[in-house]
């Protein structure tokens, strides 16, 4: 989680996607995608270039072991839109191979 929060605060997609295992799925409930490593790779270099127009807050794991990782945080995004969102993390080999996340809209003067 250490690392991966680091690449986050740093917005270096390049360490984030070290920690991405080559088969590697991701699922987001909340916004109807699905998409395996190539997809979340364009994603992660969209999003942290835009780093300074999305803002996370509370960021916080909340269980970690050798299989998962699980963290919740409140995202709000450049349209306005303020979401609680949930991130369930599965590991193989020591690297991130799947992601599910669901998303819960909040009213944003809440962060």
């Amino acid at each position: 989680y250490k690392k991966y929060k680091e690449a986050n605060r740093n917005k270096d997609a390049a360490a984030f996607l070290e920690l991405i295992h080559d088969d590697f799925t991701v699922v987001s409930h909340g916004h109807g995608v699905t998409g395996k490593r190539e997809q979340f790779s364009s994603m992660v270099y969209f999003l942290m270039g835009r780093g300074k127009t999305i803002n996370i807050q509370n960021e916080r794991c909340i269980h970690e072991n050798e299989h998962t990782l699980i963290e919740h945080k409140f995202m709000s995004f450049p349209d306005g839109r303020c979401e609680a969102v949930m991130c369930v993390w599965m590991k193989k080999n020591g690297k991130l191979v799947s992601l599910e996340t669901g998303a819960t809209p909040v009213t944003c003067s809440y962060l």
